[in-house]
């Protein structure tokens, strides 16, 4: 699984954005741009904890797309029950589908990823999280947050982030990493053990 290369990956941008909003700060004249850069910063870690759990899903449903109902645990089992009863009118599943296609029937997110929320979705497949500190779970919480404000509209760029202290920014970032990684971690030993299976 190249989960954790790509995570590596996308926070090597996110680090390369916080050092030069860092090193805006110490010049003249960015008083207004400096807020901006804080507000990207946050849009772009929350992107980058969207298309994680949303290519851990995918990973999962390409495993378990192949499985009949009665090869699947007792969670994914209601998933594809519940599956049908919303699509009852159109057409009926024997399988649960690819994510693409499921999502057209169940929206499991949008915009609304946090620590919380995710944490939910994964029990619906049977996969349990570790308890993590409260500083880390609430790193997730201020991202989701802070972008659902910019993406509604609610407050202007720099209004968001004039009043961002950059060490909580850091340890945003740090706190959100690690949690992301723990995720990865997760679904891996899931789906390595087997665990959407019925027999495990």
């Amino acid at each position: 699984m190249a989960f954790l290369s790509e995570i590596d990956l996308k926070y090597l941008d996110i680090d390369t954005l916080y050092h030069h909003l860092i090193d805006m700060e110490s010049k003249k004249g960015t008083i207004k741009l400096v807020p901006i850069l804080r507000s990207s910063l946050y849009i772009a870690l929350y992107n980058c904890i969207e298309s994680t759990i949303y290519s851990l899903l995918e990973e999962i449903h390409d495993k378990i797309s192949s499985m009949n109902r009665d090869q699947l645990n007792s969670k994914l089992q209601k998933k594809l029950d519940k599956l049908n009863a919303i699509s009852s009118k159109e057409l009926s599943f024997t399988q649960i589908p690819q994510l693409k296609k499921y999502l057209k029937y169940n929206k499991l997110f949008s915009g609304n990823l946090d620590h919380r929320k995710i944490e939910q979705i994964f029990k619906s497949y049977d996969i349990i999280l570790d308890d993590f500190p409260l500083k880390a779970r609430s790193s997730i919480k201020t991202i989701k947050d802070k972008r659902n404000i910019l993406a509604h509209g609610s407050s202007t760029f720099h209004e968001s982030g004039r009043n961002v202290l950059s060490k909580n920014m850091k340890e945003t970032i740090d706190h959100s990493y690690m949690l992301l990684k723990e995720y990865i971690n997760t679904v891996e030993k899931y789906l390595q053990n087997c665990r959407y299976l019925g027999s495990i």
